[in-house]
């Protein structure tokens, strides 16, 4: 989700944990949660996928051994790749002009797609997002890079957290 507000964040994640904790689902695995936005270095945790390199494929390139960019960023200023299926020079070297689907490129190793590049994500902080987007160049999808902003827009969006609060006692 994408064009919302901090604080509309903040509400989504209020609403989704009484909706989980209300629901009388018995194949629920938790029998209470939270869900929020992460903290930085809880994103950044998340982000690093077991490793410790600047992008969260385990790289310390945005691109692997044929030059293929690994996220959705504005690489318009990066020099392109012929060994790529789209090593035109545009843009969309990287597969997508805008937000592509969650699975367009590979996870890292704790299974989270996209943590760089596509969307940037909120973090608690309110106005700093983490991980780069589509819109911006590939140097802001590091995991140590942090943005800044001031309102709602279309390379911005958020990934909620789970906390476990109370187990089942199955």
């Amino acid at each position: 989700m994408v064009n919302i507000s901090h604080e509309a964040a903040i509400k989504y994640c209020e609403w989704i944990t009484k909706v989980y904790n209300a629901s009388n689902d018995k194949k629920k695995t938790y029998h209470k949660v939270r869900f929020r936005l992460p903290t930085e270095p809880e994103w950044m945790l998340a982000a690093h996928g077991g490793f410790n390199a600047p992008y969260p494929f385990g790289n310390y390139s945005p691109r692997n051994d044929k030059g293929c960019f690994l996220g959705n960023y504005d690489v318009s200023n990066e020099a392109p790749s012929k060994d790529c299926p789209t090593g035109n020079g545009s843009m969309a070297e990287d597969g997508g002009f805008f937000p592509v689907k969650a699975d367009s490129y590979y996870p890292n190793d704790f299974g989270l797609y996209n943590v760089s590049g596509n969307v940037a994500e909120m973090i608690i902080e309110p106005g700093v997002s983490k991980g780069g987007s589509w819109y911006e160049p590939v140097k802001k999808g590091t995991i140590a890079e942090k943005s800044t902003y001031t309102k709602p827009t279309p390379y911005i969006g958020f990934r909620v957290f789970m906390e476990v609060i109370v187990h089942n006692s199955n």
